[in-house]
This record gives C-alpha cells, structure tokens and sequence, in this order.
C-alpha cells in the first residue's frame, strides 16, 4: 500500500534560508514515518535554491521536488496540483513544509488502512504550544482542523484539496471528504492518535487564528 505524502512549500518568501532548514526536519520525518512504500512529492511557489537543494541532500528517489510557475499562491494551489497531476499513491496525506510528523506515523496510519481498507481518517495533531487538537465530529460546525491529520484513499470520487488561498481551506477540505464519506456509505474514521506536530516554529500568539476543541496531552 503506497502513501502519496503531499508537502507543499507554504508562506515562505521565495531565497528564504529558513525554509530548507523547516524542510529538512519535515522530510526527515516523513523517512522516520516506519513505512517504506511512500513517495513524498514537494511542490513549490517558484523554484527556490533553498528547497531545491535540501530535497536534493537526501539522495532518495522516493522524494520528489515539483516547482510551479510563481504565482504569489502558497500551499492550496499545490496540494492540488500534486493530487491531481502527480500523485501515485493508494492515499493521500498531508503535510506543510514547516510542520513534522511524529515517529512512526506513516506506520500507524498504514496498520489503520490494513484493518479498514478504503476508508478516510481523520487524526489528532499537537500544536506547538503542548495542545491537541481534537476535531469535533459535528463537522457541520467546525472550529480547527489541519491537514496534517488526514488520509484520504484515492478513487471513489473523493474531491481534490481545493485551489483557494483562503486559509480556512483546511476546513472546507474536511467537511467535503466527510460528507462525500457519507454519501457512499463508508464514514470517515476518527482516530485518537497523534500523527503530526503543527507549527513546531510558531510563538503562541501565531496560533491565535486556531480555534480548536482542545485538551492538555495526557502523559
């Protein structure tokens, strides 16, 4: 079973140093994941030395680096683009450049599609600031939800990331596969794993526009 990881490059100036050092934690545990059967494409705003050369570092077929045409649209744009136009796995799942997921996620999620073959999940992620993030089933009514915490199979008409630079695309993402989900009569999975760590960089007061139904994590 093959993971297509989606890593676009997000809300970084293009020459940005910080971005391959973001990049690099990122890729690194995309290989840490536990499951060998992925491929990891990175799509980028441009093409950017910094991105370039760091996917470059890791001498591993299975990452690939795509440059778009500039056009000021980070993130959305090439989620799905890379679903569409060069993803080949089994699922999709997702992940910005700057956020990182934990040790043996990939594995996990790969024993969970075993067990339920052809269904989505939804996963915790945790915020930097030592929250998690836990989604509320009734997505009619959102408050938080990331991309970092989904798989989605392909095939069965599952809707593509949408292109919009709104930053509550994530939501719409969501509400989109949950109520597709529904229509044919395979409801999405909801698993309390944590899978991701979320804007790893970020002070507190960034994370202010996340809303989340959230929790202290429990040791």
């Amino acid at each position: 079973m093959k993971l297509s990881v989606i890593m676009p490059v997000v809300d970084v100036p293009i020459g940005s140093g910080r971005a391959g050092f973001w990049l690099k934690n990122s890729i690194q545990s995309v290989l840490d994941g536990g499951h060998e059967d992925f491929e990891c494409l990175i799509g980028c705003d441009g093409d950017v030395d910094a991105i370039r050369e760091t996917v470059a570092s890791f001498k591993d077929d299975r990452l690939r680096y795509i440059p778009f045409p500039f056009t000021g649209n980070w993130g959305n744009f090439q989620r799905n683009r890379l679903m569409r136009d060069y993803a080949t796995g089994d699922y999709f799942t997702f992940m910005d450049h700057d956020d990182s997921y934990t040790k043996n996620a990939l594995k996990e999620m790969a024993l969970d599609i075993a067990d339920f073959p052809g269904k989505a999940f939804f996963y915790r992620v945790l915020l930097r600031n030592g929250v998690v993030v836990w989604f509320t089933r009734d997505v009619g009514m959102p408050r938080n939800m990331t991309g970092q915490g989904c798989v989605v199979p392909r095939g069965a008409d599952y809707p593509l990331w949408g292109e919009s630079s709104d930053r509550k695309e994530d939501l719409y993402y969501y509400k989109a596969i949950h109520q597709h989900a529904l229509e044919i009569g395979n409801p999405v999975m909801w698993v309390e794993t944590v899978v991701a760590h979320v804007r790893p960089w970020a002070p507190r007061e960034l994370l202010s526009w996340l809303h989340p139904l959230e929790e202290p994590l429990k040791s």
